[in-house]
């Protein structure tokens, strides 16, 4: 499925994720590329999609959904945005570029872990991992690493969240 997200959808995506607290992969908003859509304007400001159409006459459709703030999404798009272009007229393209960044540091990451596991994932028991959390809280950037392997390899959010305090706590306790 091709879409047509562009540059401010992808930072109300980022902006919707950081104020509902949803982490990480959220805050990477939209990939141009995923499983199922391929979104070519995510870099892409409004503007220029709509000059581009005017120029070569060509018609969009508008959604009469977005026009009311029962959404997030839309009031985020019709209360915030406003309110951000007057104050910060770049804030969009700005978002959209960290996005893209964010992005990059989760594949980086992902390389990161896929490169230590087999150092520090002691055994694994059907669909449980054992980890060497001593071992792995030596690593710099520690914490990100564990939380990252507890993503990757399992358990629910709160032991996830308490992982960088469990490799800080003395064997046996």
């Amino acid at each position: 499925v091709l879409t047509a997200h562009h540059q401010a959808d992808q930072a109300e995506t980022v902006l919707l994720a950081l104020l509902k607290g949803r982490g990480n992969k959220a805050v990477q908003g939209m990939r141009a590329v995923d499983q199922l859509r391929i979104r070519p304007m995510l870099e892409v400001g409004l503007d220029e999609i709509a000059a581009y159409a005017q120029q070569h006459q060509l018609q969009w459709r508008y959604d009469s959904s977005n026009a009311s703030d029962k959404y997030d999404r839309n009031f985020i798009r019709n209360q915030l945005a406003p309110l951000m272009e007057q104050r910060f007229a770049q804030w969009a393209p700005l978002i959209a570029r960290q996005a893209s960044q964010w992005q990059q540091w989760q594949a980086m990451l992902d390389a990161q872990c896929e490169q230590l596991a087999p150092s520090f994932i002691v055994a694994k028991d059907d669909d449980q991992h054992f980890w060497q959390l001593e071992a792995l809280a030596t690593l710099t950037y520690a914490d990100l690493i564990i939380t990252e392997f507890g993503r990757r390899y399992g358990g629910s959010q709160h032991e996830i969240e308490a992982l960088p305090t469990l490799q800080q706590m003395q064997v046996g306790k």
